[in-house]
């Protein structure tokens, strides 16, 4: 069984699982095995780097802090989640902070996501959805309520324009 900790780029334990900068495997004893760096942040890249767990027999990830989708996913991978405490820092004294580690075990344990993303379908990419259709169309029909007002509005000067 393998382990997996988030870490920062000047070896800390990373506050974020998904932003971390870099991902240390470890074996159950502690022994460093390698490093996965964490370079590119989409969507399709968090897809891979579950994959890269699967694939290097991680069953168990210590975070100090997870959001709820990438919590779902692993949890989705039979892959365990213990949460360390917010005072763990470097990876030189981490024993006695995985022995007071908890496990999570529901998804609500997460941290409460962003507004979901949908697909833009001309650029390929993500785009966060700002407003529903009734909000755009209640903005869309106030622009034009104010247009109206400004062309029926006469001239401060008296002229009628």
């Amino acid at each position: 069984m393998n382990i997996v900790i988030p870490q920062t780029n000047n070896d800390c334990v990373s506050n974020h699982f998904s932003k971390a900068h870099s991902y240390v495997l470890l074996t159950e004893s502690g022994q460093f095995i390698s490093q996965y760096e964490n370079i590119d942040q989409k969507c399709g890249q968090k897809r891979a780097f579950v994959q890269w767990l699967i694939s290097h027999e991680v069953k168990c990830v210590y975070i100090k802090g997870i959001g709820q989708h990438s919590l779902k996913r692993l949890f989705n991978h039979g892959i365990k989640v213990f949460s360390l405490p917010r005072h763990c820092r470097d990876f030189s004294n981490i024993g006695p902070d995985v022995a007071a580690s908890t496990e999570l075990t529901n998804v609500s344990q997460g941290k409460v996501g962003r507004p979901k993303k949908e697909m833009n379908a001309r650029t390929r990419g993500c785009k966060t959805m700002s407003a529903t259709k009734e909000q755009q169309t209640t903005r869309n029909m106030m622009g034009i309520i104010k247009g109206l007002r400004r062309k029926n509005r006469e001239c401060c000067h008296g002229c009628g324009r």
